[in-house]
């Protein structure tokens, strides 16, 4: 009896039937609706992008920040580094620095590298570079080399 849609009594009125089935479909497309604007507004609330957009050829090329090594600056363009290829894009590291603010796998290690923890496989504290997935050798600045042992401890 609570949150009933209708009360049905035979004989059936068809009418009332069918009225009672459309209200159980817009119902059912309401709740559908809250879920998808609950997802929504999940995704809003976190800061911390799981894709991004970069050119490739002409197109837009979605990127999962999950898929992202490395990524490197070169002047005023910066070379995304993933597992199967290298993206050119015309923005700078602090671009991406900036995106990635909250996001606890990044970190500045050098001025020309921004690199995901993630795909860390080894470092040279004597040479100052990272070892990362696909072969990929990145710069650690001296300056930032404690605050990088720091990130690499804590998860």
């Amino acid at each position: 009896e609570i949150a009933a849609v209708d009360y049905i009594l035979k004989p059936v009125d068809i009418d009332r039937l069918k009225d009672a089935v459309s209200r159980v479909k817009g119902n059912i497309n309401l709740k559908n609706q809250a879920e998808k604007l609950s997802l929504l507004s999940e995704a809003l609330q976190s800061k911390i992008p799981k894709n991004i957009l970069v050119n490739d050829k002409g197109y837009q090329q979605v990127l999962a920040t999950e898929e992202i090594i490395a990524i490197e600056a070169q002047e005023s363009y910066s070379y995304i580094h993933t597992l199967n290829k290298k993206f050119v894009v015309s923005k700078n590291l602090k671009h991406f620095e900036t995106i990635f603010t909250d996001d606890s796998n990044f970190i500045r290690v050098h001025k020309s590298w921004v690199i995901a923890r993630s795909h860390v496989l080894k470092y040279s504290k004597s040479d100052l570079i990272i070892v990362l997935n696909g072969g990929i050798v990145a710069k650690l600045s001296k300056y930032k080399k404690a605050a990088f042992e720091e990130f690499m401890l804590v998860k």
